[in-house]
């Protein structure tokens, strides 16, 4: 490349006019410098003389060090660099006096391009422009925006905000962008678009968000975006004022809905740089924050709208006090349990409500279910201004409200009838006990104190019937019979009777049983009443259950035995199973006897109620009875399905072991 007679000072005299207050130095191809202007004399305090001629690496060692060298190769292949950065932190750290050392510290722009004559690359010029007072401006807005941010934080906590003063204020604040002299907040409203504050515009009527429009694009992104000039931009889009040049918008997203957007633009050709991006993002987000605050405390007055409506006709009594007991609501219902009119529903503290006697009680308690738990649940007494006592249930739980009040939230409900049926239920329960246990014993003493004169009756009408049967007439000996089957009769219904009241007086502890061996040995004890009747008994493997192995025994020979006495022509059958259901094993005893009428299935649980007489079927009526007080003692149920002539299958629950 040839350079001689270049007039280097020729060359650079137009930059020299035109860039008055820059430091401006020239290379030629070679990277010696050529040029010093005066700029950079006054700023670094070296003259032309002593730096002109030097080789650029040897003035600024640390472009080398610092990577910056490519900017001046690329310059030397007919491109240009800007570096808008603090300079300092890159290069161009002159060694300077030292009362010349402030140019180290200055903000500075840098401008690195060719230098080209007659159509050939010259040469490398750098333009450096003191760019203290805008990196000041930036952190200026640095600062904002942090300002910004806290007054979002701010408003996140305000349940209620006027939102169109609240917007109008947001694109007001737009006035921390550069440039920007016009701003409006957009929102879609289902179909339709509408202008919510705007700033530089009279009418906002006039305002309108076309398909191509900035706002709409930035919604579709849910990004800032950036527009340097309306007219030449590739992508066709629409300002939202008529006539601005340049743009930024940023989307309101609300609960990841997109909701709008925030628009500034600028009548002049103007780029908005990251800080001021920042800016309206933060701007975009403290407007969707204040619209999504807005629409909280409107479902929230709505919401309390309904639960007060609901607490007022509620059939409860619904209460807030504070700390103290002191009465903060009160609704109708519990104003009416009180016995309290409405007006003096908010004048009565809780403890004055307490009966003298209890009142200590029932603080101390409420103290204690506070420090344990979050929940309250006292049942007490209450004295209404008449002097009427009540039985109230109170339920309650410790609220923190927002302004930090720890306050007591609950329901009241008057349970007065229920303390009096409670009461009413345990004396007649305690009448009950009492009178089942005077009946258990009439019937053990009964049954043991007419053992011994029956006996005697049945002895003497048997001595009798083998003395003098055959002696006396025919009717004598009928009636002698009776005597004797009436006594043999009567001492069974006598030991029945024993029978069926050691089932609560003689029961054992419950324990695992195996009934599979309860039924094998009861079936073994059974043998000759089988083998009388021709029938046979088979069983499904049965399970282990919690009983009393005895009274088990009892129930199986009771169930199987009725088998093989109500048959009919064909010899009986009687089949044993068992099916786990819910925590409990359900027995089933299946027989092919001559059935039961269902309208009977209760009557024959009934202690000596029968179906048949005595000479049909032998037996004193309370099997079933046995069966049923040993089944419910175990905590289980019997019942029976049947038809007349078609068989029977009694069941009965007992608990897993």
């Amino acid at each position: 490349m040839n350079v001689e007679g270049t007039d280097w000072n020729a060359l650079i005299r137009q930059w020299f006019d035109e860039q008055a207050g820059q430091g401006i130095f020239v290379c030629d191809p070679e990277l010696r410098i050529r040029s010093w202007n005066r700029w950079l004399e006054l700023a670094s305090g070296h003259a032309a003389a002593g730096v002109v001629g030097r080789h650029l690496y040897e003035v600024f060692p640390e472009i080398v060090e610092r990577n910056m060298d490519r900017y001046y190769a690329q310059a030397l292949q007919g491109h240009s660099s800007m570096l808008s950065q603090r300079f300092h932190k890159y290069l161009l750290s002159l060694p300077v006096q030292s009362h010349y050392a402030g140019f180290r510290q200055m903000q500075q722009s840098v401008r690195i391009g060719p230098l080209v004559s007659g159509g050939q690359i010259v040469g490398v010029i750098t333009v450096i422009e003191d760019a203290t007072e805008r990196v000041a401006r930036e952190d200026e807005l640095r600062r904002q925006v942090a300002l910004h941010r806290t007054l979002h934080e701010i408003d996140r906590t305000i349940l209620a905000l006027d939102l169109p003063q609240c917007l109008q204020r947001i694109v007001e604040s737009t006035d921390l962008l550069m440039a920007a002299p016009l701003a409006a907040i957009v929102l879609n409203e289902g179909d339709c678009w509408r202008v919510a504050a705007c700033k530089g515009c009279n009418d906002p009527a006039q305002l309108s968000c076309p398909e191509t429009a900035l706002a709409r694009r930035a919604m579709a992104t849910r990004q800032a975006l950036v527009v340097s000039d309306f007219r030449t931009e590739p992508t066709p889009v629409e300002p939202l004022f008529a006539g601005s040049r340049s743009a930024v918008a940023a989307p309101l997203i609300v609960a990841d809905e997109v909701i709008g957007a925030l628009v500034v633009e600028s009548p002049r050709i103007y780029v908005f740089d990251a800080i001021e991006r920042e800016v309206a993002v933060s701007l975009a987000t403290q407007a969707a924050v204040a619209i999504q605050n807005a629409r909280l405390y409107t479902a929230l007055r709505e919401s309390e709208a309904r639960y007060r409506l609901l607490a007022d006709i509620s059939p409860m009594g619904i209460f807030m006090t504070d700390s103290t007991g002191r009465q903060l609501y009160l609704n109708p219902r519990g104003a009416q349990i009180l016995g309290l009119p409405p007006e003096q529903a908010l004048q009565i503290n809780w403890a004055q409500l307490l009966p003298d006697e209890d009142r200590q009680r029932v603080i101390e308690e409420w103290t204690r279910q506070t420090a344990e738990s979050a929940s309250i649940q006292i049942e007490t007494r209450l004295r209404r201004p008449d002097g009427a006592l009540i039985w109230a249930q109170v339920n309650a739980a410790l609220h923190r409200r927002e302004d930090g009040e720890l306050v007591y939230i609950g329901v009241l409900n008057d349970i007065t009838e229920r303390k009096q049926a409670e009461a009413q239920l345990q004396k007649t329960l305690a009448d009950l006990a009492r009178s089942n246990a005077d009946l258990q014993q009439f019937a053990y003493v009964a049954s043991h104190d007419l053992q011994e004169p029956l006996r005697m009756v049945a002895s003497y009408v048997q001595l009798l019937a083998m003395r003098y049967q055959g002696r006396l007439d025919a009717d004598a000996d009928e009636f002698i019979g009776y005597a004797v089957e009436g006594a043999k009769r009567m001492q069974q219904l006598i030991l029945d009777l024993l029978e069926y009241a050691r089932v609560d007086t003689r029961g054992q502890p419950l324990e695992p049983v195996d009934a599979d061996a309860v039924c094998r040995w009861t079936v073994e004890d059974l043998k000759m009443a089988i083998a009388d009747s021709h029938g046979e008994v088979t069983w499904d493997p049965l399970p282990v259950v919690k009983a009393d192995a005895t009274q088990l025994g009892m129930v199986f020979q009771n169930l199987i035995g009725n088998a093989l006495k109500f048959h009919g022509e064909e010899p009986p059958r009687v089949h044993i199973s068992a099916q786990r259901r819910d925590g409990e094993w359900v027995f089933s005893v299946r027989d092919n006897g001559i059935g039961i009428d269902p309208a009977h299935f209760d009557r024959i649980f009934v202690i000596f109620q029968r179906l048949h007489t005595a000479r049909e079927y032998p037996g004193t009526g309370i099997g079933l009875a046995i069966c049923k007080k040993i089944v419910e003692r175990h905590g289980g149920r019997i019942w029976v399905e049947s038809a007349p002539g078609k068989g029977a299958t009694f069941y009965f629950t007992l608990p897993a072991a």
